[in-house]
């Protein structure tokens, strides 16, 4: 994953800031996305009771990494929001300049 954020930071991230039924629909999109992509993301597909919010988020970035590591990041579907204040913002104190502070 193309970042310097930490993976527990991002999933916390996601977790606090969206509600249940869109992360439910960020998986089945992305699911949806690697349709014709030849990576193997069928373990991610399964439905989820217990811990749904959680363990659907770990699913998302599974599927994204897997994708990233077969080098298809770039096949994917480009995702947008049609509001902006409904994008999550990550903690400052992870951001490069406080860590040069």
């Amino acid at each position: 994953m193309a970042t310097n954020r930490p993976v527990p930071v991002i999933k916390e991230t996601l977790h606090d800031f969206f509600r249940e039924d869109e992360i439910l629909q960020a998986k089945e999109a992305l699911m949806h996305g690697t349709n014709d992509l030849s990576v193997n993301t069928k373990s991610f597909y399964e439905k989820r009771i217990e811990n749904k919010v959680k363990t659907s988020i770990d699913d998302i970035i599974g599927i994204w990494l897997s994708v990233d590591e077969a080098g298809l990041i770039d096949q994917l579907p480009t995702y947008c929001t049609v509001n902006s204040s409904r994008i999550p913002v990550l903690p400052q104190e992870m951001s490069d300049m406080e860590f040069l502070r």
